[in-house]
């Protein structure tokens, strides 16, 4: 176990790094930050899944990958959407509606999602609607979240999340909203006039969460697939990623150093309690203190007058 953690902890060759880049599907974070970080291939990735998810075609968009809404006020929650897509502007085609494109690999955040979804839906529309605007102008907004494990444990392929009347059904309450959430390997739920939806659809989503290609002609996963394979090829992503690799290293030493330093006072302190009510001298507490828990002098003498002091 310990080899194993110092592996954790050491830094990566070149090679590893591309090994590890190459293994790697479009619902990896770092993977799709790639893919999505040039902006002509950001709009084509975008448009092809689009199109997939909606089952038709999804052109003349703006994308912008990674974006970051903070709070509306210091202190508040802020958002990072995977990729928002916006209409061109005065395009026909999607004039009124602002989509958010997210992946989702860790199962830990099942629970919290539908509350997530409210908030990135809120803070965007407070980025969009400009003031004295009447809110019938606010933008209709799609979320489509692509996951690697079944978001409500039902099943199912295809989810779709829409506010309604809760005491008349029949009655349309049309706020713009529409949540869209797809599990790769769900039951094949959709079910539509056309009969290739469905199936392309499925053959996207296992290609988004494991590599999987189609074994008949999909054009769409075809293209995606090319563009992947291009990204991940390309020398700069395999340097990114070792940089990745350091940072999270970094974070976990100095996290590392939080945590034994927690440790270290708590059992001080307990240390020093203890000596303290069996009456040890105080030069032989400090002395304890200096050597095996790495405090100054003047750190031992505050810490054994407090205690001594709570006797």
């Amino acid at each position: 176990m310990k080899n194993n953690k110092t592996a954790l902890l050491r830094r990566i060759t070149l090679e590893e790094a591309q090994k590890a880049v190459r293994s790697m599907n479009l619902i990896n974070g770092f993977l799709f930050d790639s893919v999505m970080e040039d902006n002509e291939r950001a709009k084509t990735v975008a448009g092809i899944i689009l199109s997939t998810v909606l089952g038709q075609e999804i052109s003349d968009i703006e994308v912008t990958p990674q974006k970051t809404f903070l709070g509306i006020d210091w202190g508040l929650h802020g958002i990072r959407f995977d990729a928002q897509i916006k209409p061109v502007p005065e395009s026909s085609d999607l004039s009124v509606t602002i989509y958010d494109l997210e992946i989702e690999d860790r199962e830990s955040d099942r629970l919290s999602l539908p509350r997530r979804q409210r908030y990135y839906s809120a803070l965007s529309d407070e980025r969009t609607l400009p003031s004295s605007t009447d809110y019938r102008e606010l933008p209709d907004y799609v979320s489509v979240t692509i996951l690697s494990y079944d978001p409500f444990l039902a099943g199912d392929m295809y989810y779709a999340a829409k506010m309604h009347l809760k005491t008349h059904p029949h009655k349309e309450y049309e706020d713009g909203r529409l949540n869209i959430f797809l599990y790769a390997y769900g039951n094949n739920n959709v079910i539509t006039k056309d009969q290739t939806y469905g199936k392309a659809l499925e053959e996207m989503l296992k290609y988004i969460v494991d590599g999987t290609l189609p074994s008949d002609h999909n054009e769409r996963v075809i293209s995606l697939d090319n563009i992947v394979s291009e990204v991940k090829s390309r020398s700069e992503v395999s340097s990114h990623y070792m940089k990745a690799w350091d940072r999270e290293i970094v974070m976990k030493r100095e996290w590392q150093a939080e945590v034994r330093a927690k440790v270290l006072k708590e059992d001080a302190e307990k240390f020093v309690s203890y000596a303290v009510k069996h009456n040890d001298s105080p030069d032989s507490i400090k002395e304890e203190l200096m050597e095996n828990y790495d405090y100054s002098e003047g750190e031992a003498d505050a810490l054994i007058t407090s205690k001594m002091a709570t006797k």
